[in-house]
C-alpha cells in the first residue's frame, strides 16, 4: 500500500499530474498501475492509469469532479484497489484492476506532465503507508521450517526456537498448527505430534496443500515462503 496527500499542483498544462504508483519493475514498458491527481478548479480529476502486460499499452479510466487531495494504491493478491479521501480517514475506492503481478513491486511517487519544457510545481506531504504483501496461496500449516512438508523435523526446530533461541522461524503463521492465531509455541509442536504419530487432529488448512494467508496468518506474518507454494 501506498498513500500520499498532494497539497500543492500548479499545472504547466492541461496533462500535468501527480499521485502514487505501484509497477512491476523499473522498465519503461512494465506492468503497472497508477492513481493520478488532476488539479480542475475546485475539484480534481482523478486518473487511474494500468497496464497489464509488459509493453502493451497503459488504459485510463477518468473519475470526475472530486473534491479529495489523499490517494492511495493497494495490493491484495493480484488485485490493485484505487481509493481517494478528502481528509486522509475516510476512504472512497474508486477503481481497481486485477492481473498477474511479481511478488515484489515498486512503489512511490508518480509525477508526470505532456510538455517536457515547462516547469511543474507540486508539493505532497505525509506520505505514508508504503507497504506491500506478497500475493495469498503461498504457504503451508506445519511446515514450520520451510523444507517442503510437515514432519517430526518442524516440531523439533520450533521448539528450538521457543527454549533455545535456535533460529528464527521463517514463517509463524506456518508454525501456527492450530490455527489459533495467537502466539506460535509449545502447543503447536504437540499438536503436530499428536497428529503426526498419535492419530490426532489434523492442522488446520492449508494442510497438507498450500493455501491463502488469512488475516488471522497475516498478523502472525510470513517472511519466507516455500518455492513450491509460490504463485
Amino acid at each position: 500500500m501506498v498513500t500520499v496527500r498532494i497539497v500543492r499542483l500548479t499545472p504547466h498544462e492541461s496533462f500535468s499530474v501527480a499521485g502514487v504508483m505501484l509497477r512491476g519493475s523499473l522498465d519503461s514498458e512494465a506492468a503497472h498501475a497508477s492513481l493520478l491527481l488532476r488539479n480542475a478548479g475546485d475539484a480534481h480529476t482523478l486518473r487511474f492509469v494500468y497496464r497489464s502486460d509488459g509493453g502493451a499499452r497503459s488504459r485510463t479510466r477518468v473519475i470526475s469532479d472530486v473534491l479529495d487531495d489523499w490517494v492511495r494504491l493497494e495490493r491484495r493478491g493480484n488485485d490493485l484497489i484505487a481509493s481517494s479521501s478528502v481528509d486522509g480517514i475516510i476512504w472512497i475506492e474508486r477503481e481497481s484492476t486485477n492481473f498477474a503481478l511479481p511478488q515484489l513491486l515498486f512503489a512511490g511517487i508518480a509525477l508526470t506532465a505532456a510538455d517536457t519544457q515547462g516547469e511543474l510545481n507540486t508539493a505532497f506531504v505525509e506520505v505514508s503507508n508504503i507497504e506491500l504483501s506478497l500475493p495469498p496461496g503461498v504457504f503451508r500449516r506445519g511446515d514450520c521450517d520451510g523444507t517442503v512438508e510437515a514432519n517430526v523435523t518442524d516440531a523439533l526446530f520450533l521448539l528450538g526456537s521457543v527454549f533455545s533461541g535456535e533460529g528464527t522461524l521463517p514463517c509463524r503463521a506456518a508454525c501456527d498448527v492450530d490455527g489459533d492465531g495467537g502466539s506460535v509455541g509449545v502447543v503447536d509442536a504437540v499438536y503436530l505430534v499428536r497428529f503426526l504419530f498419535l492419530g490426532g487432529a489434523t492442522p488446520v488448512p492449508p494442510f497438507p496443500s498450500c493455501g491463502k494467508l488469512t488475516p488471522r496468518d497475516e498478523r502472525l506474518g510470513c517472511e519466507e515462503f516455500p518455492a513450491e507454494c509460490s504463485p
